[in-house]
């Protein structure tokens, strides 16, 4: 758990020392000795495995620290690998011998019956609201917690136009954290231009896992480069993925049923309205994974 103080941050070790856990895993690209510490502190009886950095000056200074615990691997730039799972791959494969196909690493999610029976009446109450029959469910996620990763609402309307105009009967789905909820709702409510479109607002503040049922009932998943791209991934929903064009962000792409448009410059929001409506209406974007 987040913590915001020293004392609270010892308080969650020595509840997690209570859990008594067989084996401790940490990888840690950057201060792998305090991983390595906190780690330690954390064990009981169990073992603990982790990562060295590849700088010889930081495994020697913190040797008695990487010397108490029971595997090492050594970590190797991130941007050497194809993907990420490719990198975690060369870790457990180092700690454990451990090797898993590409097409294993990523486990699917599922909703539970209570969870999507919730997210099909939310659903059936917004298809009466806009008096839709069978709409096209399309979830859009414009936000991430880095600007440069985000989308501005002024492209977030120029795609639902360009959709509501090509796609009468679809309904849009809204994702925004709970802190941007009541200013994007009143965004939407007040636009002249979406205002009177089938344009909804949604926010996981009370269930987390109504988020990944809306998801899963969704049609299409347009997300930038966040958790909900992830997300949408591990329930294997139709997606098109807004990443920067960066080596770490590729790095990250969906692996599941995706197509990934790219922003110049390392930002997305180069990325314009009209190129992500395009790849909306390309027939085989929602049939594989395209690579970069």
């Amino acid at each position: 758990p987040i913590v915001t103080n020293e004392s609270e941050f010892d308080q969650q070790l020595h509840l997690a020392y209570q859990q008594d856990y067989d084996a401790i895993i940490y990888v840690a690209t950057t201060r792998a000795a305090e991983f390595a510490k906190t780690a330690l502190k954390i064990v009981n009886h169990g073992k603990v495995f982790g990562t060295l950095m590849h700088q010889s000056l930081d495994n020697l200074f913190n040797y008695f620290v990487y010397k108490q615990l029971d595997g090492k691997a050594v970590v190797a730039k991130k941007h050497t690998f194809n993907h990420i799972s490719d990198f975690y791959q060369a870790i457990f494969s180092q700690l454990f011998g451990l090797t898993i196909e590409q097409n294993q690493r990523q486990h699917g999610l599922s909703i539970s019956d209570p969870t999507k029976l919730k997210c099909i009446k939310k659903l059936q109450y917004w298809k009466e609201k806009h008096s839709l029959s069978e709409p096209n469910i399309i979830f859009i996620n414009h936000l991430a917690t880095n600007q440069n990763r985000s989308w501005r609402r002024s492209q977030l309307k120029a795609l639902i136009k360009l959709m509501a105009k090509d796609r009468p009967d679809s309904l849009f789905i809204l994702n925004t954290p709970p802190h941007d909820y009541q200013s994007l709702a009143d965004w939407v409510t007040e636009s002249e231009d979406i205002g009177h479109l089938p344009v909804e607002v949604f926010t996981a503040k009370t269930d987390f896992f109504e988020l990944l049922g809306l998801l899963s009932l969704s049609d299409l998943a347009i997300s930038v480069e966040t958790a909900i791209m992830h997300l949408a991934s591990s329930l294997n929903i139709n997606q098109i993925a807004l990443i920067r064009n960066s080596a770490q962000a590729r790095c990250w792409r969906p692996l599941n049923n995706c197509l990934v448009l790219q922003g110049n410059n390392k930002r997305l929001e180069t990325i314009e309205p009209q190129k992500v409506f395009n790849a909306t209406k390309m027939s085989e974007a929602y049939a594989v994974t395209k690579k970069i």
